[in-house]
């Protein structure tokens, strides 16, 4: 109980760091990568990637992330439809929470989190004034 207590407080001063960090940020992608590595700290993560919808393409560019092989920040991109769990999350709007992505039904797991090994992954919905921006996975 004592060492979930400390994982909650450390969350809680993570959330409160990084909201510290987006009122002073003058420039979106070093705060998406930030964002990338605090969630993956708060959630005991070795992966995290913030994802950048390209409407022109329907696709999903992976714009920060850590945890991925150095050229897939940039390059890699998912689709956005509903067959992946990003895809799902920005067309329904909802965050997905995935514990079992080999057994999933909804969606298909997308070959770089396959490649990785990834077997849980949960999607939020990144947005701006704009709308969707994108998913942070």
């Amino acid at each position: 109980a004592q060492g979930a207590l400390e994982l909650r407080l450390r969350q809680q001063v993570i959330l409160s760091e990084f909201g510290v960090e987006a009122l002073r940020a003058t420039a979106l992608m070093p705060l998406l990568q930030r964002a990338t590595e605090l969630c993956a700290e708060g959630m005991g993560a070795q992966f995290c990637k913030a994802l950048e919808y390209q409407p022109s393409h329907d696709m999903l560019l992976v714009c920060a992330g850590v945890g991925w092989e150095p050229d897939s920040v940039g390059k890699a991109v998912v689709g956005a439809d509903l067959a992946s769990p990003a895809g799902y999350a920005l067309k329904t709007g909802q965050p997905v929470i995935s514990n079992h992505l080999e057994n999933e039904t909804r969606f298909r797991t997308p070959a770089l989190m396959a490649d990785h090994g990834i077997r849980r992954a949960v999607n939020v919905l990144i947005t701006n004034r704009d709308g969707h921006y994108g998913v942070l996975e």
